[in-house]
């Protein structure tokens, strides 16, 4: 699937969500690969900084067994208060969204399906008519239209990459219980029957481990 920045007929309203220096000011691409410096900004061991090395904001995750409204909070000394990207999917078999609700009824999000590294960045309006303001691509970059915070839009390019990853993992892993009850119950011994048991423990205990921690 082939997406790119739309050539708006008009231009959309600037949003500093976080402050209006990270706006962009003409179409721009740009990297959220940890520890890469893009437009003034690098992201790294969950926070995002300038090129002074100040903290622009935190990203941490709420602990969810699931992804169903995930939340991601951030904090940011340029926020009045700690704001927050929620996994807004909910029972959507074909596309993953993470949601921005920015003040004035507007909201940012970031929309793709899944098992993919494309999707596109969508400004709501409080008319409810949607703009797409920026695309991702492959290897970890996204390139924005003019006006939009490149620093919200890093963050939560970094919570969606994090559910994608997150939906990959678990769906490999769905497939080995089956394939291991499968071989066991064909060699049907006593011994193979142990070891089925200590794999699904450690099948378990792998996954839950990997959902719980928020890797940023």
């Amino acid at each position: 699937m082939d997406f790119k920045v739309p050539i708006l007929d008009a231009q959309p309203p600037v949003i500093p969500v976080i402050d209006s220096r990270f706006v962009t000011n003409s179409q721009t691409t740009l990297s959220f690969a940890e520890n890469t410096p893009t437009h003034g900004l690098v992201y790294a061991n969950k926070q995002l900084r300038d090129e002074s090395d100040a903290v622009i904001a935190t990203l941490s995750r709420d602990i969810k067994c699931c992804s169903i409204k995930e939340t991601f909070p951030v904090t940011s000394p340029y926020l009045a208060q700690p704001a927050a990207i929620i996994n807004t999917s909910g029972w959507s078999c074909s596309t993953m969204t993470h949601t921005w609700k920015l003040s004035d009824d507007m909201t940012l999000a970031i929309a793709g399906p899944y098992f993919s590294s494309a999707a596109e960045v969508i400004l709501t309006l409080p008319t409810s008519e949607k703009i797409v303001v920026g695309t991702l691509g492959s290897k970890n970059t996204v390139t924005l239209a003019p006006g939009v915070d490149a620093a919200a839009v890093l963050l939560m390019c970094r919570t969606w990459s994090h559910s994608q990853k997150d939906l990959c993992v678990a769906t490999v892993m769905a497939w080995f219980p089956p394939s291991a009850l499968a071989l066991t119950y064909a060699v049907n011994t006593i011994w193979m029957y142990i070891i089925l048991l200590v794999l699904m423990v450690l099948d378990l205990g792998f996954l839950f481990y990997w959902v719980m921690r928020f890797r940023g």
